[in-house]
C-alpha cells in the first residue's frame, strides 16, 4: 500500500508535473520526457504513463502567452495558430479533431444567447503526435473565448488506440482577447482656408461683371445681373439694383456661393459642394470665404470693384 502511494505521488509529479515544467516544456515544443529528466521510474509506471488516456497539457498562440487549464487569461496580441499539447506519448487521432470547439461571448457568459459559434480554418496533427495545431482563416476580434474539448458522447476527441479524451469527461478552457488599438491608417485633416472679398465701390459694378471662384480642381465663375438680362449659361447669376449698398451686395454674393439653391448652371450640386464644401459669410462690405478642401483656394474679382 505504501509503495502504490509512493507510486501514485511520483507518477503526479512527472506525468503532469508543476506549472513552471509545463510552461517550460510548451515553449520547447517538446515536452521534457521522464529519461530526459534523469529518473528511471519503474517499467510499469513508463507504462502507465504512456497507456493513459490524452490530457491537456496547455495550449500555445503563435505569439503570446501559452493558456492553461484552471487559469484565468488575457491575451494582449493578434495569433492565427493555437497549438494544443497533449500529455507525451499520446498519438491523437486526426479524425477527431473537431471535438476541439470554439465559442466566444460578448458577455463574459457562456451557454447563453450571446455565444458565437467560432469555426476554424483548419485544424491537423503538429509535428510531433501529441500535438495539434488549430488555424484561424483571420484574426479573432477582442472578446471573451471558450474552449471546449469533448471527451464525452459517441464523437469525443480520442487517441488513435480509441482512448476518449479526458477519460471521457469535457474541458473547458476560457480567455479574454484584448488587443491595443492599432493605427490602420493615417488620414490627413483638411486645413481651412480663407479669402476676403472686398467691395470697394459698388457703384462700379455693371451688369456682366464676374468673378472666379476656384478650390481644388473644381471652378465657378459668379455674374452680375443689374438689368434683369440673364447671366452666361455656364455661370451662377447675382442679381442686384443699380445704386445697391456694399452691404446689401455682398449679403447677395454669401448668398449665392452658400445657399443650397445657388447651384452650378447644368447640374443639381450647390456652388458650396461643387467648391470642395465652402461657406460663405458677409459682414459689412466684405464677404468671408472658407473652404476646408486641401489644395489652394482663389478668389480672381476680374473688375476694380473688388480686391
Amino acid at each position: 500500500m505504501v509503495l502504490k502511494h509512493w507510486l501514485d505521488a511520483v507518477y503526479s509529479r512527472l506525468a503532469v508535473g508543476g506549472k513552471e515544467n509545463t510552461r517550460a516544456g510548451l515553449r520547447r515544443r517538446r515536452p521534457q520526457s521522464l529519461s530526459q529528466a534523469n529518473i528511471r521510474p519503474l517499467e510499469s509506471l513508463e507504462e502507465r504513463v504512456l497507456l493513459a488516456a490524452p490530457q491537456l497539457i496547455g495550449v500555445e498562440p503563435s505569439v503570446g502567452e501559452p493558456v492553461f487549464p484552471g487559469e484565468d487569461t488575457q491575451l494582449n496580441e493578434a495569433f492565427r495558430t493555437l497549438t494544443f499539447e497533449f500529455s507525451e506519448g499520446q498519438v491523437i487521432d486526426p479524425a477527431t479533431l473537431d471535438s476541439i470547439q470554439f465559442v466566444r461571448s460578448n458577455d463574459g457568459v457562456f451557454g447563453n444567447a450571446d455565444d458565437i459559434t467560432v469555426t476554424p480554418g483548419a485544424a491537423v496533427i503538429g509535428d510531433e503526435t501529441n500535438q495539434v495545431i488549430v488555424r484561424f482563416a483571420e484574426n479573432l476580434p477582442d472578446d471573451f473565448y471558450q474552449i471546449t474539448l469533448v471527451g464525452t458522447g459517441t464523437d469525443p476527441l480520442q487517441n488513435t488506440d480509441g482512448e476518449a479524451f479526458n477519460n471521457g469527461a469535457d474541458q473547458t478552457i476560457s480567455f479574454e482577447l484584448d488587443l491595443s488599438p492599432q493605427a490602420v491608417a493615417v488620414v490627413p485633416q483638411p486645413i481651412l482656408r480663407e479669402t476676403l472679398l472686398q467691395i470697394n465701390d459698388p457703384n462700379r459694378i455693371t451688369d456682366g461683371d464676374t468673378f472666379t471662384l476656384t478650390a481644388g480642381e473644381q471652378t465657378v465663375t459668379f455674374e452680375f445681373d443689374t438689368d434683369n438680362s440673364g447671366v452666361a449659361a455656364e455661370n451662377v447669376r447675382i442679381q442686384i439694383s443699380p445704386a445697391e449698398p456694399a452691404n446689401q451686395i455682398a449679403t447677395r454674393i454669401a448668398n449665392a456661393i452658400r445657399l443650397p439653391q445657388s447651384v452650378v448652371p447644368g447640374t443639381t450640386t450647390p456652388v458650396s459642394e461643387a467648391v470642395g464644401g465652402v461657406t460663405a459669410t458677409s459682414n459689412g462690405a466684405s464677404v468671408e470665404i472658407r473652404t476646408f478642401d486641401p489644395t489652394a483656394m482663389q478668389l480672381l474679382p476680374t473688375g476694380a470693384p473688388f480686391t
